[in-house]
């Protein structure tokens, strides 16, 4: 199939940062002087910033709401800060290169904050690689809903079923499905997470390439 576009996901595809976002709860939740482990963190994979938040706040027993319950825990990351250069995806520089020699749209599209991403971007100096970039709060509904795929296509100019979407998440692959994309999954062997309902799972970003050949 010729695909025109393909679409990244950020958390676990571009950066592995789910261990590092894991470790700054893990201190966060110690500072908190509430538990919280690796088996409550895996289900909130992919999930949208606001569901997220409200487990995440509920969990600690916070009587903050869950966007104060983030703010703070933000104030605590502005402290202990992800360096992103140093857990970008090995394969990220050359399957992009191949993408764009094969004259093809890039985008990005993540649940988390545009700040986020930026952070990610800046850190990695990836300024001019994205041709798109969504936010999950830029759409009324974020994954699993396909809001945030449907934009971002309707933005590179591009009909969703000539999009190949690479995702790490249950969710991220919902999304994709149900605005009818090719998905990816990309398995990550430091955690299991459903990706079933995803076209092909692959254990590295460099096997994407083979989709578009």
């Amino acid at each position: 199939m010729k695909y025109r576009a393909v679409i990244f996901d950020m958390d676990g595809v571009i950066v592995n940062s789910e261990l590092a976002y894991y470790d700054q709860l893990l201190k966060f939740f110690n500072e908190l002087s509430q538990p919280f482990s690796w088996q409550d963190y895996v289900p909130l994979i992919g999930m949208n910033h606001e569901d997220s938040w409200k487990i995440l706040r509920d969990k600690a027993k916070s009587e903050l709401t869950p966007e104060e319950f983030f703010q703070a825990h933000q104030l605590y990351c502005e402290e202990h800060p992800v360096n992103y250069k140093s857990i970008l995806n090995p394969d990220f520089h050359r399957t992009y290169n191949f993408i764009k020699e094969k004259g093809l749209k890039v985008a990005l599209a993540s649940s988390s904050k545009l700040s986020v991403i930026q952070d990610m971007i800046d850190q990695n100096n990836l300024k001019n690689y994205f041709d798109v970039i969504y936010s999950g709060e830029m759409v009324k509904e974020s994954k699993p809903h396909p809001d945030i795929y449907l934009k971002t296509a309707k933005e590179l100019g591009v009909n969703p079923e000539d999009c190949l979407v690479m995702e790490d998440s249950a969710f991220g692959v919902a999304a994709a499905k149900a605005a009818n994309m090719t998905a990816l999954g990309l398995r990550n062997p430091s955690y299991s997470v459903d990706l079933s309902h995803s076209d092909d799972v692959v254990d590295k970003m460099s096997y994407l390439m083979d989709w578009i050949k």
